[in-house]
């Protein structure tokens, strides 16, 4: 009888360590679950300077860590002086790749290519004209995502455009502000 118990015992004590050291492969997360979407959006108004914009994107976890993605950005620019109104229309497109290295901090490098009226001003007149010119910029930075719940994050990244394009309609470094959402 003794012998059938501690039989019983080790023959129980294998089959939940068996369960425990069984190599199983965690599902893989499907396509939709890798993907996110996300964007800013922007606003500025003085009496000289008005901005509005939007930039969406459209992400894919490649690891847990490493997505990479692209997005389109428009802005309106008008600034007013002695001189008259300029104004453009800024559009473009750009893809990114970004590195979670430490819990919610990451890495993250971008290149842009907008197209921007450049003002050019002219002593003669004291006027401006203006001509639509194809800009690159190539970021480099970190930022910061703190999570709101679920799957949606509040993005803070500062960057550093190291082509720094005399005509870029942007000021170094960029400090943006976003909302992504995962599915």
């Amino acid at each position: 009888m003794r012998l059938a118990i501690l039989s019983a015992f080790l023959f129980l004590g294998f089959s939940l360590s068996a369960q425990y050291t069984e190599d199983e492969e965690e599902p893989k997360p499907s396509f939709k679950d890798r993907l996110y979407f996300g964007g800013g959006i922007q606003a500025s108004f003085s009496n000289q300077v008005t901005v509005l914009g939007f930039a969406p994107l459209v992400g894919y976890k490649w690891t847990d860590n490493f997505s990479t993605g692209i997005g389109l950005n428009y802005t309106y620019f008008s600034f007013r002086s002695n001189a008259g109104r300029f104004q453009s229309s800024i559009y473009g497109g750009h893809v990114f790749g970004r590195y979670i290295f430490f819990q919610n901090f990451f890495a993250q490098t971008e290149f842009h290519l907008v197209s921007s009226d450049v003002p050019q001003y002219n002593d003669l007149t004291q006027t401006y004209t203006e001509g639509r010119l194809t800009i690159p910029m190539l970021y480099i930075g970190a930022g910061y995502r703190a999570s709101l719940g679920g799957r949606v994050y509040a993005t803070l990244t500062v960057l550093y455009d190291v082509i720094d394009h005399p005509y870029s309609p942007y000021s170094n470094p960029s400090l943006r502000g976003g909302i992504a959402i995962g599915l």
